[in-house]
């Protein structure tokens, strides 16, 4: 007997004595997943501290502020997503049948992070890259997302390497990706490579560069344009979001039309 639960099976707790093929049910469950979310735009930043988490938030923010549904995805094991929403640790993940409910930011969009499903005392996690796909997989597949007009998927700098088994995936999904590097090293071969590496996996990539003093939004790097990403000295925790939307809608702007 089908166990009716829309998830796989892995969060059933009849998974042992079900009788419905898993296999063939888990299929059904990814495919149809799939089928509610239309596009998915990754954001990944050339190394840590570029802001890459912030820039996804306010991307989301202004996406859903358009109207459409939108979702945001953390894949980084040393999650700051939910401090930055004001997530509050005491309430936890709610399980229905039809699979996890994510939570609603007040910004409009749903988001999930691996450090809502840890324990409270935060502690550092190192996963081999098998586990860390498996398990991005997994906060897609087995969410209640509803129809998704929009997943933004903030990929942290040490899971670059997975960027092809992330296109795997979402296949066609992936339309647009953002890559954040530092001014720095903006023309290195590192960060060329890293660049050329993400377009392997999207339609188009804007470039965004940290605040400099000496590069402007339209100095270039190859064909592709800079323009300035969100670094917040002194944020709180729970504002970073409403202090990064309005500065810089002329830059989100941009993304948005490539997005979109």
């Amino acid at each position: 007997m089908d166990c009716l639960k829309f998830h796989e099976c892995e969060l059933c707790e009849r998974a042992s004595s079900c009788e419905y093929d898993k296999h063939i049910h888990s299929s059904w469950v990814r495919k149809t997943r799939m089928e509610m979310l239309k596009k998915v735009v990754v954001v990944n930043g050339v190394k840590g501290g570029l802001g890459s988490t912030s820039f996804a938030c306010a991307l989301s923010a202004n996406i859903a502020k358009r109207g459409l549904r939108t979702a945001l995805i953390e894949t980084s094991f040393f999650s700051v997503l939910p401090d930055y929403l004001g997530y509050d640790s005491q309430t936890g993940l709610e399980i229905m049948m039809d699979g996890i409910i994510p939570p609603i930011s007040e910004y409009g969009f749903s988001y999930l992070s691996p450090s809502l499903f840890m324990q409270k005392d935060k502690r550092p996690i190192f996963w081999d890259a098998e586990a860390v796909v498996k398990f991005i997989k997994k906060m897609v597949v087995n969410t209640n997302w509803g129809d998704i007009d929009c997943l933004v998927l903030d990929v942290s700098c040490s899971q670059s390497g997975l960027l092809k088994e992330i296109k795997t995936f979402f296949g066609e999904k992936i339309v647009h990706a953002v890559v954040l590097v530092d001014f720095k090293d903006a023309g290195s071969a590192q960060t060329v490579a890293h660049i050329d590496h993400v377009k392997l996996i999207a339609e188009s990539v804007s470039v965004l560069s940290s605040p400099s003093k000496d590069l402007k939004p339209k100095d270039k790097l190859g064909s592709l344009p800079f323009v300035e990403s969100l670094f917040l000295a002194g944020a709180k925790t729970g504002d970073v979001v409403g202090l990064i939307m309005e500065p810089y809608d002329s830059v989100l702007e941009e993304v948005i039309k490539s997005c979109l």
